[in-house]
């Protein structure tokens, strides 16, 4: 203790003469090696501005685990051990020391083990967003920097890896500013991006020319696949010319790039609209072990900026999806899609036929077709999987337009007399089972003719003589025609329970009885453990909600609430304990900005979930507290940090965070908290606050070794210079940051 006093004190003593240093060259006592002995983080100017990162083909082949997270190193630390906090000093940032931890970070990506670069790659590309947090603080802080064009580049490329939205958003504002800087003519274009970015392909293609923008095309961008030549991921990008002003703009879609999962990449140009004008087809398509699900959207490029034309019901994931157009009929612009049923064993053709009427603004779904009965007999599992899952999902789900199909096809179901998954014998009754679900889905949804018909057919026409389902239908016609109101039928069996479920009995409620809704679903048959009424988001509207068992020792809370007139519930979380739980406890722990977490208890678990209003549907929407949900919240805080947002509201967005515990099961390798840690030292650094900032990060390299921000820590820190530390080398023993006392 009185060595560490004297030590303290001579520091002060002899700190109170030294200058701050510029950068870690000014004096060549830098902290030791970051990674390997052979590569340094004193500045050196590299041969490159950003090294290719790109150095071993990572597979192609389809994952169907797609990881949440970023992977953080486990074996070797990736920075040395620090000395006293008070032997360092906030380097002042410049756009070198920038460029170099870009590259330094480049390469810790190279040095990834297998284990860490993960399955097909996964978490080599996920990691890369650290090198996107330091090109964004580069680009913000040092915009007119010999390196700033470099950077731009490379972070496009990077937010392709990890598959963000915003790579085609930055690729089309690249190019556009390019084009009109004079940097690039049109038709050198594709030829000068492949020498600007030889990690991707590019293809233009000449469109006729649209109104006054006599220059009109299209810009590929697509991922160089191990195998062929053609893109299995990428993005769009739609470019005019007016005059002398090029303008961009990127075709987004949900899967824009994504090197995880990718499979295909099309588009096709077509007069869909028959105005004269072409729309751009584009699909970008993933995939796994089993299911190839596609992303379709169609844009009217005939209008400026483009429109996406959408449809109701979206088709935003179709899997194993073809599309055709009907020409046949002059007076409609028909678009189909056909989708085959998710079974990897069943036959292509067996499958529904969505069949989109254009209304003048959007494509409205109004019909589903199946195929005829003969092509069905001959695969009678796989049309029992069609009707009893697919389209029965689709009636689950309000979709009226999916009734039509099955009812001309239930007088044949079923086709198998064995259960198409289990391989047991269907009872005899299998057919009136889902008549009379569907009847009750139908009453549901408020389409009481194809109720009333269906409950009939069971009774006048039952699948056997001992159908269990002639007295329940009996029952239902007597009660139902009464009133024509399907809360007082349930009310009266609980057999509605059985049918509906507990995500669909709800909407049998109607919204004014919110508050009642658990008392009433108990009165339907539902076995509730414990109930209550809270304002979840904080916003003066009360929400219900349950507590429900569906196994033992498992149970999950959901939330009621009304949404356009209809009760809705949403499941929160769930809870596992052996012994009995008949009472919960919940908690508002913290705020965030809109979004609440809150802490729910009970038996022997307990979880934290964030809780938040969509405002665009008005849904409560809820996500467990986890690295993923707080990955979402902190991408939105470097967004604003990076765009000059109200500072203050960023710093009470990021301390509110960091005032959470850790929920990694490892705190030393606990990314989320070095990452919010990093965050508010770069706050306090470009607000001029270099003691705490300095502080910040010097506890970042020292708790974080195993992680990246510790690099990105250590590098904003420098020792003290040589004057300083005259007659203190004592202080370096047992260190392994020699470089402090270096002769």
């Amino acid at each position: 203790m009185k060595e560490r006093l004297v030590k303290f004190l001579l520091l002060a003593i002899i700190t109170t003469s030294c200058t701050s240093i510029d950068n870690h060259q000014k004096f060549d006592n830098t902290p030791s090696d970051i990674f390997e002995p052979d590569f340094s983080p004193t500045y050196v100017e590299p041969t490159r501005d950003i090294p290719t990162k790109v150095t071993s083909s990572p597979t192609s082949v389809p994952s169907s685990q797609v990881l949440t997270f970023t992977p953080e190193p486990t074996s070797t630390p990736l920075v040395s051990i620090p000395l006293e906090e008070d032997l360092y000093q906030l380097v002042n940032w410049n756009p070198e020391l920038s460029n170099q931890l870009i590259a330094d970070l480049n390469e810790y990506l190279e040095t990834l083990s297998d284990k860490d670069r993960g399955r097909l790659d996964v978490g080599y590309y996920l990691s890369h967003k650290y090198v996107i947090l330091a090109e964004e603080e580069a680009i913000y802080r040092f915009p007119d920097s010999e390196f700033s064009e470099n950077w731009r580049w490379d972070l496009a490329f990077n937010y392709a890896l990890v598959g963000s939205k915003s790579a085609g958003e930055i690729y089309s504002d690249l190019v556009s500013h390019d084009l009109n800087s004079g940097k690039v003519q049109l038709s050198d274009l594709v030829v000068w991006l492949q020498d600007k970015e030889p990690r991707l392909q590019f293809e233009f293609t000449s469109l006729p020319p649209v109104g006054e923008y006599q220059i009109n095309g299209v810009l590929t961008i697509g991922n160089r696949p191990i195998y062929g030549t053609d893109p299995e991921c990428g993005a769009y990008i739609w470019i005019l010319k007016e005059k002398d002003r090029f303008i961009a703009y990127s075709l987004r879609s949900t899967w824009d790039f994504g090197f995880i999962n990718r499979y295909g990449l099309h588009i096709n140009f077509i007069d869909l609209l028959r105005d004269g004008n072409l729309v751009a087809i584009t699909e970008h398509i993933r995939a796994d072990t089993f299911y190839r699900p596609s992303n379709i959207n169609i844009y009217d490029i005939g209008k400026v900026p483009p429109v996406m034309i959408e449809f109701d019901p979206p088709v935003s994931m179709v899997d194993h999806a073809t599309w055709t157009l009907d020409n046949a009929d002059p007076d409609q612009i028909i678009f189909s899609i056909y989708e085959p049923t998710n079974v990897i064993s069943c036959a292509e053709n067996i499958g529904t036929k969505w069949i989109y009427r254009f209304d003048g603004s959007k494509f409205k779904l109004y019909e589903i077709r199946t195929p005829p009965f003969s092509v069905l007999a001959e695969h009678p599992r796989c049309s029992d999987i069609l009707i009893r899952y697919d389209l029965l999902w689709e009636i689950q789900s309000g979709n009226q337009y999916a009734s039509a199909p099955v009812l001309e096809l239930i007088i044949n179901y079923p086709f198998s007399d064995k259960h198409p998954y289990s391989d047991q014998l269907y009872p005899p009754d299998e057919r009136d089972s889902l008549r009379f679900r569907i009847g009750l889905y139908s009453a549901l949804y408020q389409d009481y003719e194809v109720t009333l018909d269906l409950m009939e057919s069971i009774l006048e026409n039952p699948a056997s003589e001992e159908s269990r389902w002639i007295i329940p239908a009996s029952h239902f016609l007597t009660t139902f025609r009464r009133s024509f109101d399907l809360l007082d039928t349930c009310l009266s069996a609980e057999y509605c329970f059985s049918v509906f479920g507990i995500e669909d009995i709800v909407k049998v409620i109607p919204a004014e009885h919110i508050a009642k809704a658990p008392q009433l679903m108990q009165e339907m048959g539902v076995q509730l453990f414990d109930s209550g009424v809270i304002d979840f988001n904080l916003d003066g509207t009360l929400e219900s909600w349950i507590l429900f068992s569906s196994e033992p020792s498992f149970y999950t809370l959901w939330a009621v609430q009304n949404i356009d007139g209809s009760l809705r519930m949403i499941e929160l979380g769930a809870l596992k304990s052996d012994n009995p739980i008949m009472e919960i406890q919940i908690s508002l722990l913290h705020e965030v900005e809109s979004h609440l977490i809150y802490q729910i208890a009970g038996g022997e678990d307990k979880i934290e979930i964030i809780i938040w209003r969509d405002h665009p549907t008005g849904k409560i929407k809820s996500s467990y507290l986890d690295d993923y949900s707080t990955e979402l919240m902190l991408k939105d805080i470097e967004a604003d940090l990076f765009s000059g947002k109200d500072m203050q509201n960023i710093l009470d967005r990021l301390l509110a965070i960091d005032s959470l515990p850790c929920w990694s099961p490892f705190a030393s390798y606990c990314s989320a908290e070095a990452r919010i840690a990093y965050l508010i030292g770069l706050f306090r650094e470009m607000g001029g606050n270099s003691l705490q900032a300095k502080s910040i990060y010097y506890q970042i390299w020292q708790n974080y070794p195993y992680s990246p921000y510790s690099v990105m820590a250590k590098s904003k820190l420098a020792p003290l210079p040589r004057p300083c530390l005259d007659g203190l080398h004592h202080v370096c023993m047992d260190h392994t940051d020699q470089s402090v006392c270096a002769a």
